[in-house]
C-alpha cells in the first residue's frame, strides 16, 4: 500500500484537495457572502470535481513514472517503482483507468453545470499530461511551462466551474461585476502558483541533471548550463515579488476587506513576499542536491502560503 501511495504521490493529491476546499470556502464563498450572493455549485458536485482533478492527476503521476524511469534510475534509484515494484503493463493499466475516472466525472460535472462542451478540456489535460511525460519533458522549457500551466489552472478551474453554475441558475441576471471581481482574484492566485512552480521546475531539472542527461534530455540546465537556470529561476522570483507588491497596491489594497488590514499586509510580505526575494538571491548558493531539494519544498511551501492568503480573506470578511 505505501509503494501505491507513493506512485500516485498521495501527499501531494492531499495539498491539491486542500487547497482547492480552502479557495472555495475561504474565497469564493466569504466574497460571495460578502456582496449578499450565495454558492452556486452544490457540494456534492465540486467534490466530484475534487476527485475528477485528483485522479487525473494520479494517472499523470503513474504515466510520469513509467516515461521517466530511465533517468529516475540515475536520480533516484532508491524511489523507482514502475519496473520493480509494479510492473510497466501494469502501471498503463492503472493509469488508464485513474485517467478514464476522471474524464467521466469531470464531464459530469460540467454536463450539471449545463456547459457539457467544457468537459473536454478534462481529456485534453489527461493527453497533455501524456505528451508531457513522454515528449515535452525532455525538451528545454517547453515542459517546464506546460507543467507550470497545468497546476496554475487549479484555482482558475474552481472559480470557472462556480460560475458556471451561477450562468445555469441566474442566467441573465447574474451579477457579472461580482464575478468578475471573483474571476480577477481566481487569475492572480494562478498567475502566482504560474510563477513559483516553473521556478521549482527548473530547479527539480537542476536537481535531476546527471539522470536527465543520461536518457538524452534537453533541459534548461543541460543545454544552457547550470548557472543560467540558476539565473532564470532568479528572474522568475524577483519577476513574482514586483507582480505580487503591484498587485497588492493597485489592487487588493482597494478592496474593501484588505485595505488598511494589518493582518493582511504582515502576511503578504513575511509569508509571501520576503520568502520569494530571499530565494531569488539564495538560488546561487544552492548547489548540492539535497540543498536543491530543500528549495523545491521551499517553493511549494510558497505557493502554499499564497493558498493559505485565502484564509485571510475569509478572517477579514467575517470580523468585519
Amino acid at each position: 500500500m505505501r509503494t501505491f501511495f507513493q506512485l500516485i504521490r498521495f501527499y501531494q493529491l492531499i495539498i491539491i484537495a486542500v487547497c482547492m476546499y480552502a479557495l472555495r470556502y475561504f474565497m469564493l464563498e466569504p466574497v460571495l457572502e460578502y456582496f449578499g450572493e450565495g454558492l452556486a455549485m452544490p457540494g456534492c458536485e465540486f467534490g466530484l470535481l475534487v476527485i475528477s482533478v485528483l485522479l487525473i492527476t494520479a494517472g499523470a503521476s503513474i504515466i510520469n513514472d513509467y516515461f521517466d524511469r530511465k533517468a529516475d534510475l540515475h536520480n533516484r534509484p532508491e524511489r523507482v517503482i514502475v519496473g520493480i515494484h509494479i510492473n510497466r503493463r501494469m502501471a498503463i493499466i492503472l493509469h488508464s483507468f485513474f485517467s478514464v475516472l476522471g474524464i467521466i466525472a469531470g464531464w459530469y460535472v460540467a454536463y450539471k453545470a449545463g456547459f457539457f462542451w467544457f468537459g473536454l478540456i478534462f481529456p485534453f489535460i489527461t493527453f497533455i499530461f501524456w505528451r508531457y511525460s513522454s515528449l515535452y519533458k525532455y525538451k528545454m522549457l517547453i515542459g517546464n511551462i506546460i507543467m507550470a500551466l497545468l497546476v496554475a489552472g487549479i484555482p482558475f478551474l474552481v472559480f470557472t466551474f462556480e460560475y458556471f453554475f451561477a450562468v445555469k441558475i441566474m442566467g441573465k441576471s447574474i451579477p457579472s461585476d461580482i464575478y468578475h471581481h471573483l474571476m480577477v482574484l481566481s487569475l492572480g492566485f494562478s498567475c502566482a502558483v504560474f510563477l513559483v512552480y516553473l521556478a521549482h521546475e527548473i530547479t527539480k531539472n537542476i536537481k535531476d541533471f546527471r539522470g536527465d542527461y543520461q536518457a538524452g534530455a534537453k533541459t534548461l540546465p543541460i543545454r544552457m548550463g547550470k548557472n543560467a537556470a540558476r539565473t532564470v529561476i532568479s528572474l522568475i522570483l524577483v519577476f513574482f515579488v514586483l507582480a505580487m507588491v503591484t498587485g497588492w497596491f493597485v489592487y487588493l489594497t482597494t478592496l474593501d476587506y484588505i485595505q488598511y488590514n494589518t493582518l493582511s499586509m504582515i502576511y503578504v510580505m513575511v509569508f509571501i513576499v520576503l520568502p520569494a526575494a530571499y530565494m531569488a538571491l539564495r538560488i546561487y548558493d544552492v548547489k548540492r542536491k539535497h540543498q536543491l531539494k530543500r528549495f523545491c519544498t521551499g517553493l511549494k511551501l510558497l505557493i502554499i502560503s499564497g493558498v493559505l492568503f485565502t484564509l485571510i480573506i475569509y478572517l477579514n470578511i467575517y470580523t468585519l
